[in-house]
């Protein structure tokens, strides 16, 4: 994000969404061909390497669609964003980030976070913002 916050005002969005996505999509490819791990696991059933399953319809059509809409256009917003707002601006905008996470798994997944994950979430929320706001944080002027 700061790297971000320093090309973006001397790179057009596009092609440096384009460098982006490339240099994770290498980064990752080359981890998980690397890994041993299985890429696919669901309780009751025999585990699928990336060899066995990265190929088959479902999974690149899942792909696909988690690259160009959930990566894709999200590299491309925070860039585009990134060129009209502040830095600063931008940071406390992705301290919500993880509040939306656990949003949508409260909503969708019934999950929920115990004492510890919530005294956690806090902690990091306020250290962020206190972080990004230093002293405004606690103390107002006047």
């Amino acid at each position: 994000m700061l790297l971000t916050g320093r090309f973006v005002s001397a790179m057009p969005v596009i092609p440096l969404t384009i460098i982006q996505l490339l240099a994770v999509g290498i980064y990752s490819g080359i981890s998980a061909f690397v890994s041993s791990e299985p890429a696919f696991y669901l309780a009751g059933n025999t585990p699928l390497s990336w060899y066995d399953s990265v190929f088959s319809p479902i999974v690149l059509s899942a792909i696909l669609v988690a690259g160009i809409l959930g990566t894709a256009y999200a590299y491309w917003a925070q860039s585009a964003c990134q060129k009209i707002l502040p830095d600063y601006k931008v940071a406390l905008i992705f301290t919500l980030e993880p509040i939306f996470a656990c949003l949508t798994a409260a909503i969708f997944l019934n999950e929920t976070l115990g004492i510890i994950g919530l005294i956690g979430a806090v902690s990091i929320l306020l250290g962020m913002l206190i972080a990004e706001t230093g002293n405004k944080f606690f103390f107002r002027s006047a």
